[in-house]
């Protein structure tokens, strides 16, 4: 059973121009971008293991590591991760954008300097344990030499 149409159906009015299909798309797109938040570092790494990562990236010194998951969600727009030291982000925005753009959007969102990558946020704070007590008290027998 085929259905074969001689006129369109649509409704007066209802008909978009190529350009207004265009706006509309682009306005989705855009309220599908959201900016950088902080995450924890399970989610990044459940986020790394998902789906091989869209422009996986490094700094050179390793101070920054970026990617990208590779499923859209409007557009160009897709789930973007940050690691800056012990600090973990999670940003939605067009998979077009550099490592350097994407760290500078995180820097700038949360006022980053290089001072703050070494502090872990509240939420991600543990008690502070040197390494050097560590091995002190991993080397020490129980006759206390």
């Amino acid at each position: 059973m085929h259905l074969h149409l001689t006129e369109s159906s649509a409704h007066p009015g209802m008909l978009a121009t190529a350009e207004a299909e265009r706006e509309y798309w682009l306005s989705l797109q855009k309220a599908a971008v959201k900016a950088p938040s902080e995450i924890d570092v399970h989610t990044f790494h459940d986020a790394l293991g998902l789906m091989y990562p869209l422009n996986w990236s490094t700094s050179e010194n390793g101070e920054w590591e970026t990617f990208m998951l590779q499923e859209m969600v409007c557009g160009d727009v897709t789930e973007i991760y940050a690691r800056y030291g012990a600090r973990y982000f999670r940003l939605r925005d067009v998979c077009n954008l550099s490592h350097a753009q994407i760290t500078t959007r995180i820097k700038e969102g949360f006022n980053l300097t290089e001072n703050e990558k070494s502090r872990l946020s509240p939420a991600h704070s543990t008690p502070d344990v040197t390494p050097a007590k560590v091995c002190i008290r991993h080397t020490q027998n129980k006759h206390g030499d």
